[in-house]
């Protein structure tokens, strides 16, 4: 090819100077893409694991179907309850218990107490430390509670208290 041909199509032959030039070489129009960041292996590497993350089947009637069971499964109520009566507590804690496994527990004082109930894990004392909450006489406190690996415990600041308790099962 001509050095005239090469001008007509927009190529660059020579430099500055007026030296001809290999477009080809370093010299050419390489000196100006030397030095660029184009997609290598390894970039397309790297594309291609962030895009392998996304999820290419979508959530499909079924999946909804699952999952719809699974939040109502975790939602069912109480079927049944079990009463516990009336309870003496002093100063020393005494452990709620229930023969059923709970999903709530509700604990209320007796309306003739003259003292405080104190609610907690067995550390709680009678002055109300280490209490998640305190019941005035006639007061009640319910709690989503199922786990029977750590009992809930009642104390009072006064001998001669009384508590109810209840459980939704």
């Amino acid at each position: 090819m001509a050095d005239a041909d090469l001008k007509v199509k927009g190529i660059k032959t020579t430099d500055a100077a007026g030296n001809v030039i290999n477009p080809a070489k370093e010299d050419g129009n390489l000196a100006t893409i030397a030095g660029k960041d184009f997609a290598t292996e390894t970039t397309l590497t790297a594309i291609k694991t962030g895009t392998d993350k996304i999820i290419t089947s979508p959530a499909t009637e079924a999946k909804q179907d699952d999952i719809i069971t699974a939040i109502n499964n975790g939602l069912q109520s109480p079927t049944d309850m079990e009463g516990g009566g009336k309870n003496l507590v002093g100063t020393i804690p005494v452990e709620v218990t229930f023969a059923g496994i709970t999903e709530a527990i509700i604990i209320s004082a007796d309306s003739a107490n003259t003292g405080e109930i104190y609610v907690g894990k067995s550390n709680v004392t009678s002055a109300g430390a280490n209490a998640i909450n305190f019941l005035l006489p006639g007061e009640s406190i319910e709690l989503s509670y199922n786990d029977t690996t750590n009992p809930i415990y009642v104390v009072a600041n006064a001998a001669g208290q009384n508590f109810y308790k209840g459980a939704l099962l």
